[in-house]
């Protein structure tokens, strides 16, 4: 029997709210009822004291209802989803590695099944970041969550923890966090479906479609990417793909297309020439018409690359914590050793950091950032947190 006692009356009053059922008490004030509004008949209880001793298997025969009304199977792994879903509604990043089939063998590369979930997850959150009008400037890395490996080929779901975003209308509306893995996974589906021929012309279709390079690298780059994985293990492996799968509550109102997700091969592709990333590169620069001079500004920062010379090439998102209109790139160069240990470490966990100093951006060139103090990704008002 699971552990449904945690799930909050709450969590299931939202659910039902979702669905468009109707909440009554009974005459004692002892149970909650939902009640389908096109046929009475089909109702539910639940006790409205949490700890009273039928809870949970009143909690058990709920969440049965909820898999019925939202036509899903009855069976664990549905039941799973729905518990899920209760306690923090959330989104997968779906991971599938399917191994060589000739083999035999009923595992995978540990450094494969480690790369893909790390490198996607860092290239959907530097694209939630950089992509335009988001509400959020970006998705804290606590809102991710490894989830149980499905059975079949290897799976590793990824839960992207989410809140319910007000509607003020009656229309249904797409969630955030669904319309951008919809547009995250269009977007990589471009990027490994582009041939690389010419490194112009392909550099011009990668920065029209506004890919990051640090997506590119994340996927293509000749060093610690996916594509060098896959390269790497082609011979162990039969398919590589990448997908999502929304939430079943939050989603209720939505379409079929809003809510199923694009499957994404990027098992079978090839690690980018050093020319192709450079030309990105150059040309994402220049095509930047921004313009930026700010003095010992507080200035909020993804570490996109740390070269061997000490210099840290970064995305700025916020100056003196306001949201630049678009994410550019700027470098800093001549780093102290423990300045670049610190740029590092970020590069390491999650990118973003926060640095004061003076920032030049001139249009379409690189701008430059003239540090003073480095601190951690939230400073407190009330506490001088930087470093010196």
């Amino acid at each position: 029997m699971r552990k449904t006692l945690a799930l909050p009356i709450n969590k299931f009053r939202e659910a039902y709210q979702k669905v468009g059922w109707i909440e009554h008490t009974t005459k004692d004030g002892k149970y909650i009822i939902w009640s389908n509004p096109k046929d009475k008949d089909t109702w539910i209880q639940l006790p409205k004291d949490d700890k009273a001793v039928d809870y949970n298997y009143f909690a058990e025969q709920n969440i049965k209802m909820l898999l019925y009304i939202l036509d899903l199977p009855e069976n664990d792994q549905s039941i799973d989803e729905i518990i899920s879903q209760l306690r923090a509604y959330n989104y997968k990043m779906v991971n599938r590695i399917v191994g060589n089939s000739e083999l035999k063998s009923d595992s995978i590369p540990y450094e494969l099944a480690t790369i893909v979930p790390q490198k996607n997850i860092e290239a959907f959150r530097h694209f939630y970041l950089t992509r335009p009008k988001t509400s959020m400037r970006s998705i804290p890395i606590e809102k991710f969550q490894m989830n149980h490996t499905e059975v079949g080929s290897f799976v590793i779901p990824v839960s992207i923890l989410v809140e319910e975003d007000k509607n003020e209308t009656i229309i249904p509306l797409q969630s955030e966090t669904n319309l951008i893995l919809h547009e995250y996974l269009t977007m990589v589906d471009t990027l490994v479906n582009t041939e690389p021929v010419d490194a112009i012309k392909y550099a011009q279709k990668i920065v029209g479609e506004h890919i990051d390079s640090k997506i590119v690298k994340d996927f293509l780059g000749k060093t610690n990417s996916i594509a060098k994985a896959t390269e790497k293990y082609q011979n162990q492996i039969e398919k590589v793909t990448i997908s999502s799968s929304g939430s079943p509550i939050l989603d209720y109102d939505l379409t079929k297309p809003e809510k199923e997700f694009k499957v994404v091969n990027i098992g079978k592709m090839s690690t980018l020439g050093d020319d192709f990333i450079e030309e990105i590169e150059r040309l994402e620069v220049k095509m930047d018409d921004s313009k930026v001079e700010e003095y010992s500004a507080h200035i909020d920062v993804v570490v996109d690359s740390i070269d061997r010379n000490g210099n840290v090439k970064l995305s700025v998102t916020a100056i003196n914590n306001k949201a630049v209109k678009k994410v550019f790139k700027a470098n800093i160069s001549e780093v102290s050793k423990a300045r670049l240990d610190k740029f590092a470490e970020y590069f390491k966990n999650d990118g973003s950091a926060v640095v004061r100093g003076d920032i030049f951006k001139p249009k379409g060139k690189m701008g430059k950032i003239i540090i003073e103090t480095v601190g951690p990704e939230v400073e407190d008002k009330n506490t001088k947190l930087f470093d010196r």
